[in-house]
């Protein structure tokens, strides 16, 4: 056999193979929801999956809804709508004295840019082709987060804060 032959297989067989090996990896170092939650899914369905681990305490049948979990890493989440009812963020705020999330865990901070103290962005882009979302860990430790969110990119529509569901028209907002 040819002695250059020889030496291109024995180079880059072993390349090749890692190149194959790292480019699924790829695909999963940036995080893609929040507790199974994406950008644009429908209330009915955050509803859904919500209700499987926790209850509304607050906002119930409005575009902006706290939830109470019994998730072991998170004690609270904070649900946002659009006017089309389609979940525009999400934050899931970490469990005081509960299971701690590393930042690791939601996705590799060598892919998310790093911006002052410990607050980790990344962007996906939308499967359903309306933006991108961006994935956002904060916390006041190296290694563990306070908090997660997802939202969906600036170009989902402005929203109404007091826009409510069902009943009477929600009262105007206070103003200083």
């Amino acid at each position: 056999m040819n002695p250059i032959r020889v030496f291109l297989i024995r180079a880059l067989a072993p390349a090749a193979l890692l190149l194959c090996l790292t480019v699924p990896a790829f695909g999963r170092q940036a995080p893609t929801d929040v507790l199974g939650l994406t950008p644009g899914m429908s209330d009915t369905e955050v509803q859904r999956r919500l209700e499987k681990i926790g209850e509304v305490v607050r906002g119930k049948d409005r575009l902006k809804q706290t939830w109470k979990l019994r998730d072991p890493r998170y004690g609270y989440l904070v649900v946002r709508f659009d006017e089309e009812w389609r979940m525009h963020w999400v934050t899931a705020l970490a469990r005081e004295g509960g299971r701690r999330v590393r930042y690791r865990d939601i996705g590799d901070p060598a892919f998310a840019t790093h911006t002052g103290g410990h607050f980790y962005h990344w962007t996906i882009p939308d499967r359903r082709g309306s933006g991108t979302w961006t994935v956002v860990a904060r916390g006041g430790d190296p290694r563990y987060l306070d908090s997660v969110s997802i939202q969906a990119s600036a170009m989902r529509q402005a929203l109404t804060p007091t826009h409510q569901r069902a009943g009477p028209a929600s009262p105007a907002p206070d103003t200083p």
